[in-house]
């Protein structure tokens, strides 16, 4: 009788202590505010946290009595901010500070209270239907060195109409198109829904049926990604783009402020759209894509404060962030291209270099560009490369149709640091895009960009001088940043490159017309001679 009293015992044991496998360690971390903080796990382990406030709820951690007017104060979305830099990565870094989670009691020292667990791996579930009222339970698949939920099949029925999801990863948004169409019969209607960091499916956000519908919602940090995946969606593979109407829903997705690596993935994408097609034309259309390329400098400036480094490359835009430290000297950054756009997984931030080590198109910035004082370590530095000049509308271009740019548009921006009148020079190579002879390569001027308070900006030249013009590589050298182009004036090429032929024709000519004259001349004389 005791004999199988012990083995139902051990048997409720078992089946209520975790899993082999599935062992997990709790810790709790304060950080003070302004201070970072590693979380790590050993191998073959994964970050999972469950708590996270930043604001203050008493007065005994971080204490500072003189600045302590509130202890009952946290920043909304404190949670899913650092789950969304944390979970599921064996080691993160967090920044204790208002510039990542927003300032929930001006005036008051603030702290970052965190809880997490370091999981071998996850329990398996059984897959449910969800409703849009409901969370779809997560499924489990092996991933590499350890096991992930996912998101899995679901339909749901959203504003009365059906949407179908596919099974997604943790931390990634997908858009899904109903059967049903929309009124105008040309389109389908859209939702967009995301799989959060834990395997669960969040409701889905209704769209409607296309970038009008889209740019009448309002934004918020509970719907930014899927609104910033719709947006992307909507517009990819279009021939044709009204930039006016996806400037307002852009610019209302970035102004939310949200760093995550996922919205901006996004709004990148749809820069590369927008770069792909034929864009409305206009000074409203101009306005428009001078305040795309503002929204997207900033999103990317946002992750790469909030992460360190961002890496992204699509066939018209590339982006890289990077973290530096003193020690470097400098840093640069590279990217090649393919016929049809930049080459996937080309795109490399470096130390400095000789000039002639590089290949395709790049910028390397000194280290008085980086760093503000010597007391200064450590600073961030984000590379923008575009592939064609649409976001920026020049009246001179317009005017002067000869010219154009050639090869990709390189910017470069040290976060927190207004950058100009350096003593040493950012080195900038661009890779022409276009066959140029030596002549019209005669022609090239290194421009920046010349963004003004009170209109779109131009190009201009003031900072910058060319050093040399070849024809695989233009150098230019300017003493401040922003982004930088080369223009070269092919009117002018090819009105040389006539006058150089006109040139040489007429020479040929007179050498055959002073032959000739020679030779009737001795001709003549000897006639002349015989008839004495």
């Amino acid at each position: 009788m005791m004999f199988r009293i012990y083995c139902i015992l051990l048997t409720w044991y078992a089946l209520l202590m975790p899993v082999s496998g599935q062992s997990e360690s709790g810790e709790d971390k304060i950080v003070c505010e302004d201070e970072k903080f590693h979380l790590t796990c050993e191998e073959r382990r994964f970050i999972n946290v469950t708590s996270a406030i930043y604001g203050r709820q008493d007065g005994i951690k971080c204490p500072d009595p003189e600045h302590v007017s509130t202890t009952s104060c946290a920043a909304k979305n404190s949670l899913q901010i650092v789950q969304d830099l944390c979970n599921w990565k064996r080691m993160c870094e967090v920044h204790a500070s208002n510039g990542v989670f927003g300032d929930p009691c001006p005036g008051t020292a603030k702290y970052l209270e965190i809880s997490f667990r370091c999981i071998e791996a996850m329990p398996s579930t059984t897959p449910m239907m969800a409703t849009t009222k409901s969370m779809m339970m997560p499924m489990t698949t092996k991933r590499g060195k350890g096991r992930k939920k996912i998101c899995p099949e679901s339909v749901t029925n959203t504003n009365n109409v059906m949407f179908s999801w596919t099974r997604t990863d943790p931390g990634h948004t997908v858009t899904a198109q109903s059967n049903e169409t929309c009124p105008n019969d040309s389109e389908r209607q859209i939702a967009s829904r995301k799989c959060t960091q834990r395997g669960m499916w969040r409701d889905p956000v209704f769209i409607g049926c296309g970038i009008e519908d889209l740019a009448k919602i309002q934004v918020t940090e509970d719907n930014v990604a899927e609104i910033a995946d719709a947006l992307a969606n909507i517009i990819e593979d279009s021939e044709t783009i009204d930039v006016e109407n996806i400037q307002e829903a852009f610019t209302k997705i970035v102004n939310v402020g949200s760093p995550s690596p996922v919205v901006t993935e996004s709004v990148i994408k749809t820069v590369n759209s927008i770069l792909s097609a034929n864009v409305s034309q206009g000074d409203s259309a101009a306005n428009a894509l001078s305040e795309i390329l503002k929204s997207v400098e900033m999103q990317v400036e946002n992750t790469i404060e909030m992460y360190g480094t961002f890496s992204s490359v699509k066939p018209n835009i590339a982006v890289e962030g990077v973290a530096v430290n003193k020690a470097q000297g400098g840093v640069g950054f590279a990217i090649s291209q393919i016929e049809g756009g930049f080459k996937k997984d080309s795109n490399e931030s470096f130390d400095m270099q000789s000039e002639d080590q590089l290949i395709g198109s790049s910028i390397q910035l000194p280290e008085d560009a980086l760093f503000e004082n010597e007391n200064t370590n450590d600073t961030k530095v984000s590379f923008i490369a575009y592939n064609d000049d649409k976001l920026f509308p020049s009246q001179m271009l317009k005017e002067k149709t000869s010219s154009m740019v050639v090869g990709p548009i390189i910017s470069a921006v040290v976060l927190g640091k207004d950058v100009k009148n350096l003593q040493k020079p950012v080195v900038i190579q661009i890779a022409p895009t276009q066959d140029i002879n030596a002549t019209v390569l005669n022609t090239s001027r290194c421009v920046y960009w010349d963004s003004k308070s009170d209109g779109i900006g131009d190009w201009a030249d003031e900072g910058c001088e060319l050093m040399s013009a070849k024809s695989g590589k233009i150098t230019c050298h300017c003493n401040h940043l922003t982004n930088f182009a080369v223009l070269v004036d092919f009117s002018g090429g090819t009105m040389h490159f006539a006058l150089d032929v006109i040139s040489k024709i007429g020479c040929a000519s007179s050498i055959v017309g002073l032959c000739l004259t020679l030779m009737i001349f001795l001709c003549c004389r000897q006639v002349s001679f015989v008839l004495l």
